[in-house]
Order: structure tokens, then C-alpha cells, then sequence
């Protein structure tokens, strides 16, 4: 690794889309459904010799949403084919996010209704296809017709040695 590279951490990561923008619109406290993420695949072209990441995702409520507390959870996978999943533990599961208040209406503006859920993953015996998936949120004080806002990244980094110290 030249100096320039040791500086430069942004030469040294790469950002895909976990998760695309989803709107959860909510008809009860436990409607919502599991969201699967975006299927990334490792051996694509710069992205196999990473052994390391972050996986994000972000919620906030729907402007005029009358919810007031969301709880969010999220899980890392992968899978061989890309077409059968299984849970990817590596001993960092996040603690589930909470939103929102029980004070009354939430702030519709985002400032207080907006928060992020991240988990660090060691992909050292991960297979070829990896994905978060966001288990059905949880909801109180919802009606019909309000919705929460998801979405997600995963950063990968780390070289495939490490640095000599």
C-alpha cells in the first residue's frame, strides 16, 4: 500500500445500496412486513477483496404521519446463489432503534423522528451474495394510512492484508 493510499481512506472503501427507499405504510401497530434488502454481490469488480463493513439503515416517520414510536431491528445475510438467505452472525447483532416519542403527535419535520440502525461485519467466511434484511418494524399509536420511511447502505472496506506496523 503506497503512502498516498494510507491517507486517502476514501480510495480504500466502497458504498453500494443496501436498501432502496421504502415507504412501510401501516394500517396497525403490527402490519408492517419484512423488508429484504438489495442483493450485492462481492465478486463484482472491486469488491472481493474487502473483509470488512458496515451495514446502515436509516428511518425516519412520513411527513404528517401521526405515528409516534417505531422500533427497528436489522439483519446481515448471505447466501451462495443469491436466492436462498441465511442469517450472517458475526457476534455484532445491532440493539433495535427506537423513534419517535410518547409525549403526543412526533415531530413530522424528521428531527426527532430519525435514526439509524448500524451493525459492523467481519465478512471473512461470508459467502458470494450479501444483503440486510429489516425485520417488520414495530409501531405505536399508528393509524391507517400513515407510513415510515426506510433506507440503507453498505460501506465496505478493509484491505485483503493488513498494513505492516
Amino acid at each position: 500500500m503506497s503512502l498516498s493510499e494510507q491517507f486517502n481512506i476514501g480510495a480504500r472503501i466502497h458504498a453500494r445500496t443496501a436498501l432502496v427507499n421504502t415507504s412501510i405504510t401501516q394500517s396497525s401497530a403490527t402490519a408492517a412486513t419484512t423488508q429484504d434488502g438489495v442483493t450485492i454481490d462481492r465478486q463484482e469488480s472491486g469488491l472481493g477483496q474487502y473483509y470488512s463493513c458496515k451495514a446502515i439503515v436509516s428511518g425516519a416517520f412520513g411527513a404528517s404521519s401521526s405515528m409516534q414510536t417505531a422500533t427497528l431491528t436489522m439483519k446481515f445475510q448471505h447466501s451462495e446463489d443469491g436466492t436462498t438467505w441465511e442469517n450472517y452472525s458475526t457476534g455484532t447483532e445491532p440493539t433495535a432503534a427506537a423513534w419517535g416519542s410518547t409525549g403526543g403527535t412526533i415531530d413530522t419535520t424528521g428531527v426527532a423522528a430519525y435514526n439509524t440502525v448500524e451493525q459492523s461485519v467481519n465478512l471473512n467466511g461470508a459467502n458470494r451474495y450479501i444483503r440486510v434484511q429489516v425485520p417488520a418494524p414495530t409501531f405505536g399509536s399508528c393509524s391507517s394510512g400513515h407510513f415510515f420511511n426506510v433506507h440503507g447502505v453498505v460501506v465496505l472496506g478493509g484491505a485483503d492484508t493488513l498494513p505492516a506496523v
